[in-house]
């Protein structure tokens, strides 16, 4: 069953989908709380059904602003996609697509990097005592060139980032078995130094 990871924003599931976005704020180091919030920038949307066409046509995208910013490919050969969006009423969204998890969204105010370098979501299955996937992804801000994420045994490791500064990391099986799991996210600028370091809550 697909869970989705709390850490913040307001969201709103249909069926069992799991997405949950956090936006960073412009702080260096940043530790993501735990808990459902709420408030007038944040918006969250998630669902198990529909196409993208209906996605959009709800959250009223403005016409000719979704961007495509990342293609991923995870085990067992699906692929999950990362748009980027504007609305109508003058939000700007994070988007994944894939199978099995349908789409889910994220729309904040004042854009997406307006107090923020990093926008991700946490999705796993499984759990809390033995996850058998998960899964970060998000955008970067512009002018980050690096981001890395960090795991509880205290490795790292760099992520690859598309052309639109998307990335993704996928928990490898062995790890999941091992219980070694993301603990946060760090973003650098051109120049390799440490814009900010978003810590994650504990995963279990």
């Amino acid at each position: 069953m697909k869970h989705a990871l709390v850490l913040i924003a307001a969201t709103a599931a249909a069926g069992a989908v799991g997405f949950v976005v956090f936006s960073g704020g412009g702080r260096d180091e940043a530790t993501v709380p735990s808990g459902l919030g709420t408030s007038q920038s944040h918006i969250s949307h998630a669902s198990s059904t529909g196409s993208l066409v209906e996605l959009e046509r709800a959250l009223q995208v403005e016409e000719g602003t979704r961007n495509a910013v990342g293609e991923f490919g995870l085990g067992g050969g699906r692929t999950i996609r990362l748009h980027t969006a504007d609305t109508t009423d003058g939000k700007s969204c994070l988007i994944e697509e894939g199978p099995r998890i349908g789409w889910g969204s994220t729309c904040l105010e004042n854009g997406l990097f307006g107090q923020r370098k990093l926008v991700f979501f946490v999705n796993s299955d499984g759990g809390p005592e033995r996850f058998t996937e998960l899964y970060v992804g998000g955008v970067a801000a512009p002018g980050i060139a690096a981001v890395s994420i960090s795991k509880n045994d205290g490795s790292t490791e760099e992520l690859l980032l598309t052309s639109e500064r998307a990335f993704l990391f996928e928990s490898t099986a062995s790890d999941l078995e091992r219980d070694v799991l993301p603990s946060g996210l760090r973003a650098f600028g051109r120049n390799g130094k440490l814009v900010q370091f978003v810590r994650f809550p504990s995963l279990r």
